[in-house]
């Protein structure tokens, strides 16, 4: 007897020496393997809230709005100088002289106000009204339904006939609201026949009328509706925005870039959830942005013209005075022909004149694209000196001829000076008028926009890649946070160390079982289970402590309700019976016993019965299916289930089945949940106390074992039940390792 003991005594040691190694080496170690037995306990959990992430992700995707984007292609050219500065070409920039318009600038001018406001006045942008669609999928079969079924109205889904479904349609182009109603959504109600009616954000009506009539309420409120194509009840949500608002809108939406460094080709774009409508806006503003570059292209031309247009009727005048002049200087004076002498002085002096205007107006155009201290300018200037110097000379000659043709001459030439002027500024308004007519803009639409085929977002691959990650993260969040709060306890050297009683076995998870649990014994569905080796390795330890018992009973409890309690009792029953032996699983839980449903059995004619002595104890043992294994049923559940424990003739019915079998296994309750097991306790040779891995607190465990030690009923083993198995992991491989030592 003494050398069984010291051989149980051993095991005892070599399991607390191994312990204590394995926990100063988790001291300084993080058990990454302990987090991954949680992950594959938790591994349904986990796989349910990433399908779920990926269902509500899927959701999303298909019934998110869509939104498009379209683009277009501006080339945006250098403007080419006309006259002299065309011909110094790349001189013109060194000498001074403009290179065209920045493509920054072109852009600003793009995303201007000017261009806004016009856009918004040619769409009625400041107007928005779309269909109602029905809440999270409304919009979604809307736009289904309205890409196949071109021209057609869908009938209404799940009889909400007030929601539009696809295919209805409207056009506002006038809507006045009254004052405080911009920005609300009033809410427009299609009728028979084309008629409808507005109601304000109160429900109160403020409108009603037909298509293509002005209706005007005379309180500020004013609609005309161009188009409606709906069923009758069919409602659409009408909103005026104010000019501010609109315009913040599209600035939002609008984006301009340029391709490439310094390549002057600028992209355009426009986002929005209205394909066709985006696509009209976009091209608006660009065509906008072209005609007011050619507007901007001619404004010079414009200003010249309107100026010469002022002069014209001056400089009429003073050509018609001075006709007058010199026919009334002939009338007075006679005939009075001009010399040969006179007339060749006066046809230099007309040259000359000429030459100055021609050489002004030359210089005036350089002066608009160079400096003063330009060279070209510089030799006009002494150009024009040298002109009006003659001009000084040819006067001051003039003096010596007679009077009479000194008069003539100065008449003639004053006439013949104002009627050259004249006929330039005429010719020059004509050139205006041509110049202004044929003003090419210095942009060029390459690409208008088109109708976008695919959305831009959602994007439905990331979105299921996204909500995967998420998923998987909120799973294995979910995971740890459960094992947190749970607190329950999975070391089994923290468990031995803190109460002294050794861990005899731990029994790992049947996946297999877990499908069929309370509907048959696992040792006889498969007998090379894991669990079922598990509780092999708990036979050998038995064996010793058996041997130092008062009896062969073994009483099965635990902590609390559904921790495998009856699975252990019934498997454990039927790995002792083999090999010859004898044992009989009495379900001694008359509160809520389940053991006749691993046998397949019914309650009837069980302990209850035996106690109260209404059947022998034949009838009350039954014979499994299993070779040397046999059960007992709790009969009729009682009223007082710890009054009837305490009857004599319980006892006395142990000692007939512990003579009768090699090994006696009683299923108790759970010793937080009723006192039967330290009833029960003083008859039993060997105490199992059964743990559900992760499950229990610490301090749970502690009021449990303390219900019975206070007793008096000593408690010989735990049993770590429903273990993770990960190979390797520091908790439980001392105990899968014993037994392959025993095998």
């Amino acid at each position: 007897m003494n050398n069984q003991f010291d051989q149980n005594n051993l095991v005892k040691e070599s399991s607390a020496l191994y312990n204590k190694v394995g926990e100063e080496h988790d001291a300084d170690t993080i058990d990454i393997k302990e987090y991954l037995g949680i992950v594959i306990e938790h591994k349904w959990l986990i796989m349910l809230i990433t399908l779920a992430a990926l269902f509500l992700g899927g959701l999303f995707a298909v019934f998110s709005t869509r939104i498009y984007s379209v683009d277009a292609l501006l080339q945006i050219e250098d403007k080419k100088s006309a006259g002299g500065l065309g011909a110094l070409g790349d001189m013109a920039g060194l000498m001074g002289g403009g290179g065209g318009s920045k493509i920054t600038a072109e852009i600003e001018i793009l995303r201007s106000r000017a261009i806004r406001l016009e856009t918004i006045k040619k769409l009625y942008l400041q107007i928005e009204a779309s269909p109602k669609y029905f809440p999270v999928i409304g919009e979604r079969i809307f736009n289904v339904f309205s890409e196949k079924e071109k021209g057609k109205i869908a009938e209404p889904w799940f009889g909400a006939s007030s929601y539009a479904w696809g295919g209805e349609k409207i056009q506002i182009d006038q809507l006045n609201v009254p004052k405080g109603f911009d920005e609300k959504r009033l809410t427009l109600i299609a009728g028979k026949a084309g008629k409808f009616i507005l109601l304000d954000p109160n429900g109160i009506q403020l409108l009603e009328g037909a298509v293509g009539q002005v209706i005007d309420n005379g309180k500020g409120a004013v609609i005309y509706v161009e188009s409606l194509v709906a069923r009758p009840e069919t409602e659409f949500i009408v909103i005026h925005h104010s000019v501010g608002e609109t315009l913040k809108a599209l600035n939002k939406k609008l984006g301009a870039s340029e391709k490439g460094k310094k390549s002057g080709i600028l992209n355009v774009s426009f986002s929005g959830s209205d394909k066709y409508k985006i696509t009209n806006i976009l091209n608006v503003i660009v065509q906008e942005y072209a005609l007011q570059n050619i507007v901007r292209g001619s404004e010079e031309a414009e200003k010249s013209l309107e100026f010469l247009m002022k002069q014209l009727p001056a400089f009429k005048e003073q050509v018609v005075q001075s006709a007058k002049n010199y026919q009334e200087y002939k009338i007075k004076h006679g005939s009075v022909h001009l010399m040969m002498e006179t007339k060749g002085f006066l046809e230099n002096v007309h040259l000359l004149a000429q030459e100055l205007v021609k050489a002004r107006q030359e210089r005036d155009g350089y002066r608009q694209r160079f400096k003063d201290t330009h060279p070209v300018i510089i030799g006009l200037s002494a150009k024009i000196e040298e002109i009006e110097s003659a001009q000084k000379e040819m006067t001051e000659s003039a003096k010596l001829l007679p009077i009479s043709q000194q008069e003539i001459l100065k008449l003639e030439q004053d006439l013949e000076m104002k009627t050259m002027l004249y006929n330039r500024l005429q010719n020059r308004t004509q050139e205006l008028r041509i110049t202004k007519a044929a003003t090419v803009g210095n942009v060029r639409v390459i690409d208008f926009a088109m109708i976008p085929e695919e959305h831009i977002k959602p994007r439905t691959k990331n979105i299921l890649i996204f909500s995967l990650v998420v998923g998987v993260m909120l799973g294995v969040f979910s995971a740890f946070m459960m094992r947190m709060f749970r607190g329950g306890v999975s070391d089994i050297s923290e468990i031995e160390k803190k109460f002294g009683i050794t861990v005899y076995a731990s029994i790992l998870r049947s996946l297999f079982f877990a499908k069929f649990k309370n509907k048959g014994l696992l040792i006889d569905i498969d007998k090379n289970d894991p669990a079922i080796e598990s509780i092999r390795s708990l036979k050998t330890t038995l064996h010793f402590t058996l041997m130092s018992a008062k009896n062969n009973i073994i009483l099965v409890t635990g902590v609390s309700p559904s921790i495998g309690k009856s699975f252990v009792s019934a498997n454990l029953g039927g790995v002792l019976s083999e090999g010859g032996k004898t044992a009989i699983v009495v379900d001694a839980d008359l509160r809520r016993g389940t053991i006749h449903q691993l046998f397949d059995s019914s309650r009837a004619d069980g302990l209850t019965d035996l106690i109260m002595g209404s059947i022998s104890t034949d009838e009350a043992v039954k014979a499994s299916k299993i070779e040397g294994l046999h059960y007992m049923t709790t009969g009729v559940l009682p009223k007082n289930p710890a009054e009837l424990l305490l009857h004599v003739s319980f006892e006395e019915k142990l000692k007939i089945l512990s003579e009768k079998f090699d090994y006696v296994i009683i299923d108790t309750p759970p010793t937080l949940a009723a006192s039967d097991a330290a009833v029960i306790g003083r008859y039993a040779g060997v105490i199992l106390f059964v743990l559900k891995s992760n499950t229990h607190p610490m301090k749970e465990i502690e009021q449990g074992v303390r219900k019975l030690t206070q007793a008096g009923i000593h408690i010989n083993g735990f049993i770590m039940n429903d273990v993770v198995n990960v190979k390797g992991s520091t908790s439980n491989y001392v105990y899968h390792y014993d037994y392959k030592n025993n095998d």
